[in-house]
Parts: C-alpha cells; structure tokens; sequence
C-alpha cells in the first residue's frame, strides 16, 4: 500500500530547493552530452541534475518529465489540498446528514408511539362512554316502565272511580282520556331525556 503523500514535507522540500521554474538543456547533435535540468538566472544557469545519454533517445524525454514534474508539483499540491478540503466538507455534510436522519427516525418513533399510546386512550374512553351510555339507557328504560305502570295503575283507578253528582259518563271519560294523554306526553318527554 502506497504512503499518503507528506503535502507539508513536499512543500517545504519545494521551497529550500533551486528556484522554479527548472528547464532543460541539451545539445542537439551531440550524442554524448548529457541533458542539462536547472534554472536560468539572469547571467547563468545552475544546474540540478544531468541526465546523461548514453545513446539513448530516452533521454530526453525522462529529463523532461523530471523538469515537468518539478514544475507542475506546487500546483498538484493545491489541487490535492482543495480535493482534501472538499472531501472533508462532503464527510461532515454526510455526518451532518446522517445524524439528521438519525434524529428523524428517532423522533418518528417517538411519534409512532404516541400514536398508539393515544389510540389506545381513545378506546378506552370510547368503552368507557359507550358504559356510562348503556348504563343511562337502562336507567331511562327502567324509570319509563316505572312511570308506565304508574300511568296504567292511575288510569285502572280512574275507570273505576264511581262519578259523584250525576257527572254523565261520557265526560268522565273524556277527562280520563285527557289526563292519560298528558301524562303519556310527560312520561315520552322523560324518556326522551327533556
């Protein structure tokens, strides 16, 4: 596996070296001298390293590489730089986003189980109120019967009720007819909760 890359070391390494920008410098048509890597002064050239030839074309081209590697490094260095700065941005934005959708789903079950726990106390009041409805309804239905009989008993009475004073009959049940309707009316009203 492959050392990360010391960008501080590399960087201080660029600044204690021979200025930049490095060139190269051969002789063309001299098989024998070697390519010249350094840096052009005003005056004078300082040379960093030779490649030498030894009949190869290759030469050349490895001393170029050198000078545009030397030279393209400073500029690597800040890509790699702003490429780390932005991939640790993009971790701490997925961080971020991680302990959200954490919180969400902790907050969602938090919800989940007040939703239950609040459909659990609406069907404890809907049984409870459904009891006490049951309980009004019996007790409605046992007074209506109560009054009921209490009607037919006053009525039984009233038929047998001898008239004094030669009240005609006809009348008397006229007014047993009237005293019936009312109480029926005001025993519908009770159970009807008025």
């Amino acid at each position: 596996m492959t050392a990360p890359l010391d960008i501080p070391a590399l960087r201080a390494l660029l600044e204690t070296a021979t200025p930049r920008p490095w060139t190269l410098a051969v002789r063309d048509g001299d098989q024998t001298w070697p390519a010249s890597i350094g840096h052009d002064e005003t005056s004078f050239r300082i040379a960093v390293a030779m490649c030498p030839r030894y009949g190869l074309a290759e030469f050349r081209f490895d001393a170029a590489l050198i000078v545009a590697a030397v030279n393209g490094l400073p500029d690597l260095l800040d890509r790699l730089e702003a490429a780390e700065r932005e991939a640790e941005e993009h971790r701490m934005e997925a961080d971020d986003a991680a302990s959200v959708i954490a919180t969400s789903a902790a907050r969602r079950r938090a919800l989940e189980y007040e939703v239950t726990t609040l459909r659990a106390e609406v069907d404890r009041q809907q049984h409870f109120w459904e009891g006490v409805r049951d309980a009004r309804v019996d007790a409605a239905e046992s007074a209506l019967a109560d009054s009921r009989a209490a009607l037919e008993q006053v009525m039984h009475e009233a038929e047998s009720f001898q008239w004094a004073d030669g009240m005609p009959a006809k009348a008397g049940r006229v007014a047993m007819q009237i005293v019936a309707e009312i109480a029926s009316r005001a025993l519908a009203e009770k159970g009807d909760g008025k």
